[in-house]
């Protein structure tokens, strides 16, 4: 496999753009669990808001034989009072509140990114499943995707997690190209080189698509129910009258969604921006045109 070069190393990477890809705050890099010498060493230690608990996040170039052996510590670190008492005093010199004035320990989880995850390493943490999310690093077209891995059966409260999940999440008619990306970060040069395939929406839902027309008319769907998009004075692509331009959203309200590929991206970013809503949380699932396309 082909390592994407990555400015920094991939360390420097993922915590540069921490909340973007994990919706994660960084408290400390390189974070020793307790003071003993030879402690283990968490390459990231981070905090989810929303989940209102700590993560560890360690990094594998290459997978070495004590692989299994650091995440388990790092998932048993909360039976220890120690670490516990030390993951505080970090988060409380990085200004960290926490809700009810305590992280939630039952919440913490570890993530673990490679370049590869062997399935000897899925086996040998089958068990830890419930607190360790992997995840391996791939770039398609120049596009860099962490795509989840190995085998989870909880039914996750956040719609984050979900949506990191649809994007390994193989069906029959996926291909191993598939690649998920929000859609503030696409180029509109994507349409001539991608189809959608699936629109990830925040709550965790997604809905299949094959048109680029398809993704502004969905997004707008998606607010609407949401009590996001309350008349037609929040954006120009809304409007009041029915005509063959637009489609309808709800009774008496349409969307123009008559646009050439590359500048319905564009628009469904412009609407985004005009709703007032962060487009971080809407996600495509691409697939390369097939040739004659």
């Amino acid at each position: 496999m082909q390592e994407p070069k990555l400015e920094g190393g991939l360390h420097d990477f993922v915590e540069k753009h921490l909340n973007e890809l994990f919706k994660l705050t960084l408290v400390q890099h390189e974070f020793y669990l307790t003071e003993r010498k030879n402690s283990p060493r968490i390459d990231t230690l981070a905090f989810d808001v929303e989940k209102n608990c700590f993560v560890a996040i360690e990094y594998k170039k290459t997978e070495t034989k004590d692989t299994a052996t650091q995440l388990t510590e790092y998932v048993s670190a909360i039976d220890h009072e120690e670490s516990k008492r030390k993951m505080m005093e970090a988060g409380s010199e990085n200004g960290l509140s926490y809700s009810n004035s305590k992280p939630n320990w039952d919440n913490y989880y570890c993530i673990y990114i490679a370049f590869e995850v062997s399935e000897k390493l899925k086996m040998r943490t089958s068990a830890l499943n419930e607190r360790v999310r992997k995840y391996e690093v791939h770039t398609y077209d120049g596009i860099l995707v962490l795509q989840r891995v190995g085998i989870d059966d909880r039914s996750e409260d956040d719609g984050l997690a979900k949506v990191k999940d649809a994007s390994t999440t193989k069906t029959q008619d996926q291909t191993p190209a598939d690649t998920i990306v929000p859609i503030r970060d696409l180029d509109p040069d994507t349409t001539e080189k991608y189809d959608p395939h699936t629109l990830l929406f925040p709550d965790g839902t997604s809905v299949k698509i094959g048109r680029w027309a398809t993704v502004l008319r969905k997004v707008a769907d998606w607010l609407d129910k949401n009590d996001r998009i309350k008349d037609k004075s929040q954006s120009r692509l809304l409007s009041t009258r029915k005509s063959s331009r637009v489609v309808n959203i709800r009774n008496n309200l349409y969307i123009n969604v008559d646009f050439i590929a590359k500048d319905l991206l564009s628009k469904t970013k412009d609407f985004l921006k005009d709703i007032n809503y962060q487009p971080d949380g809407f996600k495509l699932t691409l697939k390369p045109k097939s040739s004659g396309k």
